[in-house]
């Protein structure tokens, strides 16, 4: 299905209504997907909002960026190297407090490993290849924490740009998940992670998909007693009642499990989830819809501990004016004792859920905020200082002052890509090999690794050229630098047929004073043994023409390796060379030989 942007054109004069009209098409939201969350963000920090839509099945995640405009711009594919397959609940947060909001998607990944077994994958690695040729970004089972690097330049335009880090944070595996909040729920000044879990029906156990693939094959014209087979198969799984989550950040980008501590380990099929200080002690209460059961409703006592250790906080009351009496699309930033920390007025959120709209702050130690800055949907700015903690803070609009607008971002960076000016066309391409039909289990593919570079001076006129090695099958190419800074490139055409280029080092191994070409030969395409494995030397003739030196290299090492290293190893006056072995092709793990 198709998403839809509808504009509200305010109140119809004849129906005294709202009155929303479809501007999908004109906003360019045109893109399919089965859309389960959806959250709104200023994700660039413009001042304009953004959308992130996360989508089950197939279809990938949309990044919908504001062009101020009226339009937006799908940029998911420069902006994130994957996401989540089956993509659920979605949120957003600084998780870091470096002043950019961070995005969090769920899947369904177990986390123990028998349910991790019995759970039914479709994503093999040839449907991953054909997804890919088909245009599909890269998708994998599991949450994803997409970390907010900035920005980076693309062809001159400015494009927000993620480190997916859900792994390294400890946040991936949590099951049949549906809803992830983001909140500071034991107020130290750091957002933690609250998700709910369960399912209805065992529908992506392994023994109920065999069951169900081989009824399929032999079913009859009697499809009533079919799919009561079916449900009855179905049924006897049970259905799928788990704890839910709760993580406490822990300040590097890693979170702690602290779900039994926290007291929210009871199972239950839960869903949506919205946090509130409903008893106003200064936390964050939870509030948990489930299904087949009565709702949790959570109190957090993290203000009615030993006073010693209590954290401080604020919460935000926002008035608006009256279009937008909650103040929807405001932001407010807090300083305080050399920190800073932000939050955004889009109270729906998670898993068709909405939090409170008061925006809640946990300020830790600090007993005073130095400064709270809100800025306004239109622009409006205020600055409130010498803020009283553990209080309700209201914010007028009236009180905001019209500021000038954000101005957009330049092009700043440290670096310049000047390849194409230069000469340096080399684009590499690799040869697809299926590592995976000799060896399932493997935890990577070991036939594409490359490219590797060398650099030296090859025709002895004071200006550095490079060596770029090619993939099997493909020869590496010497970029030769010319005067005025700009490079030709000449294919090395010399000797065996193309190999796996890896480890490759320039030096002179025959004392004539100009470098010399030493590649070791990689790869799992060939059989242990085989001659493609044979580390290759090419000697230079002073002018950067490079001839196969088939005698120099014992015709007995036959070692798929990666690294090379040369130096004078016995003090003997000439140059020595290390070969460092990396794998015994197609059978990994094995330790392979390596060579001086």
């Amino acid at each position: 299905a198709r998403d839809k942007l509808y504009r509200n054109n305010g109140i119809d004069k004849k129906t005294g209504h709202p009155y929303f009209e479809d501007v999908s098409k004109a906003a360019g939201i045109i893109e399919d997907g089965y859309g389960l969350g959806v959250v709104v963000s200023d994700i660039n920090n413009d001042g304009w909002p953004d959308l992130y839509v996360a989508n089950d099945y197939l279809s990938n995640d949309l990044l919908w960026m504001n062009n101020r405009n009226g339009t937006f711009s799908n940029t998911i594919s420069r902006s994130a190297k994957h996401q989540s397959y089956s993509s659920m609940g979605v949120d957003v947060g600084d998780i870091n407090n470096d002043g950019l909001v961070d995005v969090i998607s769920l899947d369904m990944m177990p986390e123990d490993n028998y349910r991790q077994k019995m759970m039914y994958t479709f994503l093999t690695y040839d449907r991953y290849i054909m997804e890919r040729r088909a245009g599909y970004e890269p998708e994998f089972i599991r949450n994803m924490l997409q970390l907010n690097n900035g920005q980076r330049m693309i062809n001159d335009t400015p494009v927000s740009f993620f480190s997916e880090v859900g792994q390294l944070a400890g946040i991936s595996e949590t099951d049949w998940s549906w809803s992830v909040l983001m909140a500071d729920l034991d107020n130290d000044g750091l957002r933690d992670i609250h998700i709910t879990n369960g399912m209805g029906k065992d529908m992506i156990n392994s023994d109920f998909i065999i069951y169900y693939a081989a009824s399929v094959q032999h079913a009859t014209s009697d499809f009533a007693e079919y799919y009561k087979n079916i449900r009855k198969k179905l049924n006897s799984y049970g259905v799928v009642e788990l704890r839910n989550y709760c993580y406490r950040n822990n300040g590097n980008l890693s979170f702690t499990d602290v779900s039994k501590i926290a007291g929210i380990g009871d199972t239950a099929i839960s869903n949506g989830c919205a946090y509130a200080d409903l008893d106003n002690d200064g936390d964050l209460d939870m509030l948990v819809n489930n299904i087949n059961k009565p709702a949790f409703v959570l109190r957090n006592d993290a203000r009615s501990t030993i006073k010693d250790t209590l954290n401080n906080f604020i919460n935000i009351e926002l008035v608006g004016d009256k279009l937008n009496g909650k103040g929807i699309g405001t932001k407010v930033t807090l300083f305080a004792n050399g920190k800073q920390q932000s939050a955004e007025q889009y109270p729906v959120r998670g898993y068709l859920s909405t939090v409170d709209a008061r925006l809640h702050f946990g300020t830790g130690k600090a007993s005073v905020i130095d400064s709270a800055k809100i800025i306004w949907p239109d622009g409006k700015q205020q600055v409130i200082t010498n803020i009283k903690t553990n209080a309700l803070l209201k914010v007028n609009y009236n009180d905001a002052t019209a500021t000038p607008a954000i101005p957009v971002l330049t092009n700043n960076n440290l670096f310049a890509d000047i390849s194409d000016s230069r000469g340096i066309d080399y684009k590499h391409k690799e040869t697809f090999f299926y590592d995976y039909g000799y060896q399932q289990l493997l935890p990577q593919k070991y036939s594409q690794l490359g490219p590797f570079i060398t650099d030296g001076d090859i025709n002895g006129d004071g200006l550095t050229d490079f060596f770029v090695g090619g993939a099997k099958g493909q020869w590496g190419k010497f970029f030769i630098q010319q005067a005025d800074g700009s490079f030709i490139s000449r294919e090395l055409g010399s000797g065996v047929k193309p190999q796996e280029d890896l480890g490759c080092i320039l030096f002179d191994a025959d004392g004539d004073k100009d470098p010399d070409l030493f590649i070791n030969s990689g790869g799992n395409e060939s059989d242990p043994g085989s001659s493609d494995y044979l580390p290759r030397l090419y000697i230079n003739d002073g002018k950067g023409n490079f001839v196969y030196d088939r005698s120099a290299i014992p015709q007995t090492i036959f070692t798929s390796a990666q690294c090379v290293a040369a130096s004078d190893y016995d003090g003997d006056g000439d140059v020595d060379i290390f070969i460092g072995g990396r794998l015994i092709p197609r059978q990994y793990p094995s330790t392979p030989n390596s060579y001086l």
